[in-house]
């Protein structure tokens, strides 16, 4: 398998979790919700095993099965010597990049005069309560014992990221509110020649 450029984060996010230790697809999920990928990474449980099942393709991963007691087959996820290579140069592309990958927020703000004033205050106020309600679950889950402590400053990392995120939201609402003609008093910048 040949290093991604740029890394997929769902393949990160994959690796790096079997490669902290074999895991079996509940632990993987505790794990990602202690992190708090599904929120700051935008990384979904569906990505983590879609990621895994490619990695295992390319021999980056493989699995093992077992069984406690009664209850059904477990499938367990390792990583491979190739895995490991492959999650260090992704590690090495991905620590090298200033860019977000998640970057269609701002793009769309880029060319928000597309749309009227009133939807576009509305869909921020929609990214508002989106964003207080993983603040809030961050916050909830700040502090996992147990948790070491750079993975503790990355989760507050993000939650100032957030916090950042959440401010400009509420900036840019006032502003439209406050001038609810702001783009017709610009000309579109789209419409700029």
């Amino acid at each position: 398998m040949s290093l991604t450029v740029p890394p997929k984060k769902n393949e990160i996010a994959a690796l790096g979790l079997i490669n902290w230790q074999p895991m079996h697809g509940y632990l993987l999920n505790q794990k990602m919700q202690q992190l708090g990928l599904e929120q700051w990474a935008n990384i979904s449980q569906s990505s983590i095993y879609y990621a895994l099942n490619k990695l295992m393709e390319h021999g980056a991963v493989t699995v093992t099965t077992e069984r406690e007691g009664k209850a059904p087959e477990r499938t367990i996820y390792h990583i491979t010597e190739k895995g490991r290579r492959l999650l260090a140069g992704q590690l090495r592309v991905a620590m090298g990049k200033i860019e977000s990958d998640d970057l269609l927020f701002y793009l769309s703000m880029s060319f928000i005069d597309a749309l009227p004033i009133a939807e576009t205050i509305s869909l921020l106020e929609a990214r508002v309560e989106k964003l207080n309600e993983i603040i809030k679950l961050e916050k909830s889950q700040a502090g996992e014992p147990g948790m070491p402590p750079h993975l503790m400053a990355l989760c507050h990392v993000g939650a100032r990221h957030m916090n950042v995120e959440l401010e400009f939201c509420l900036e840019l609402i006032a502003l439209f509110k406050s001038h609810p003609d702001y783009f017709e008093t610009l000309g579109g910048m789209s419409n700029e020649g």
